[in-house]
């Protein structure tokens, strides 16, 4: 009976402390070049336009992982200036 109870109590434990490969969100970041190094993945946020902008922002975050899924968004609104977000614009 005193085996039996330190099997299940030392597998509770053991269960409890393995690390799990899910992460949960966290806090956006916004400036130029801040990452979030999640698992094996760094997430940066280049914030790309400013430069050309008069004025606006941009926020990254990572949302999740699960396994060798990276869920990530990024927020941006930057106003005035001349940018080209496609190659539509770009020189030949």
């Amino acid at each position: 009976m005193k085996l039996t109870l330190f099997t299940l109590a030392s597998t509770a434990v053991l269960a409890l402390a393995a690390p799990t490969a899910t992460v949960q969100k966290r806090a956006d970041y916004c400036g130029q070049w801040d990452s979030q190094v999640t698992g094996t993945y760094t997430v940066y946020n280049n914030l790309w336009g400013q430069a050309d902008a008069t004025s606006g922002s941009q926020c990254t975050g990572v949302d999740g992982l699960s396994g060798s899924t990276l869920k990530w968004h990024t927020k941006w609104s930057w106003a005035g200036g001349s940018v080209c977000l496609t190659l539509s614009c770009a020189p030949i």
